[in-house]
């Protein structure tokens, strides 16, 4: 009896990250000590830039919005979901980000789509100037469904220890600005789900001419980074607070940054 026999191909595990490594290797910077594969990743500490350098972490995850990246057969922006989703938990900290780590959990691995939310990862730590340093692909049969699958990623980022924005500035009177979103992000797709497939038994692939798109290519608009408009904002403006509009909306969220006695 072998692995195979209970569904966990360990071949087609090697060759996903072979195929991998080279795009991967292309987020590296001086500081990344350790190549693909190892049991851990380095990461040089040197932050000669910073007097009192205070390391930021997060992690997080993707949600149902898989759901619609596996109806539509389109995922490499759940790869940029998860990267800028973390990005943003940090940057609205005052942080920078420094390198990445992502867990995929396939039910059967399929190289193609993995490739494709590693792809979609890639593009979003270059962007976001972050190193994807390492990560874990899991196959595991009987824990998933043959065509689901998961995804997390896990982030740390760096900040002044004077510079840290934790709401504590705030005060009464202090003008409250939206910067635009352009999607919906990575949470409420359960109760989007249900609205347009459940109740509204809309087809995934209708056309919305006013948005020239379709419900899945809209649907699956990436979370975007506002780690350029915090990061300029910061050097240009200033600002109390930052919040990072995510499960429980504008309520839940301004209400996570407020100082007791506020709000």
């Amino acid at each position: 009896m072998e692995y195979k026999n209970a569904g966990v191909n360990i071949e087609k595990g090697m060759k996903f990250v072979k195929n991998i490594n080279h795009a991967v290797k292309g987020t590296f910077n001086k500081n990344v000590l350790s190549d693909i594969g190892g049991f851990g990743a380095l990461y040089d500490a040197s932050f000669k830039d910073y007097k009192e350098p205070v390391l930021v972490s997060s992690a997080d995850g993707v949600g149902t919005k898989i759901k619609i990246a596996i109806m539509s057969g389109k995922h490499r922006g759940i790869g940029m979901d998860i990267v800028n989703h973390c990005v943003d938990d940090i940057a609205v900290l005052g942080a920078k980000p420094l390198y990445f780590l992502d867990y995929l959990a396939f039910g059967q691995l399929k190289s193609n789509i993995a490739e494709s939310i590693v792809s979609g990862m890639i593009d979003a730590c270059l962007e976001n100037n972050l190193a994807l340093i390492g990560g874990e692909t899991a196959e595991m049969p009987g824990m998933y469904g043959k065509n689901d699958y998961d995804v997390a990623g896990f982030i740390v980022g760096i900040v002044e220890r004077g510079k840290i924005i934790n709401g504590n500035k705030i005060k009464v009177g202090d003008i409250v600005v939206g910067i635009k979103s352009k999607s919906l992000h990575t949470n409420g797709f359960s109760l989007a789900r249900k609205i347009l497939f459940d109740t509204g038994r809309l087809n995934i692939n209708k056309q919305i001419p006013v948005c020239n798109s379709t419900i899945g290519d809209i649907l699956l608009e990436p979370h975007r980074s506002y780690l350029g408009e915090i990061q300029w904002i910061l050097h240009n403006l200033s600002s109390h607070a930052f919040a990072h509009i995510t499960g429980g909306g504008l309520y839940d969220n301004i209400e996570r940054i407020l100082p007791k006695g506020i709000g």
